[in-house]
């Protein structure tokens, strides 16, 4: 019980310090990278 309202209270510190949306917008560019790279490298064969 101790070690979730421990955890709860992290999340909710962490999201009020991190905005949420930009690390999805950076993960997304990241994907989008790797995805490119993945097509570059099967039209290349």
């Amino acid at each position: 019980m101790g070690t979730a309202v421990l955890l709860a209270w992290l999340a909710l510190l962490l999201s009020q310090m991190i905005s949420l949306p930009v690390i999805g917008d950076d993960i997304a560019e990241r994907l989008d990278i790797v995805d490119g790279q993945r097509e570059t490298k099967y039209i290349n064969r």
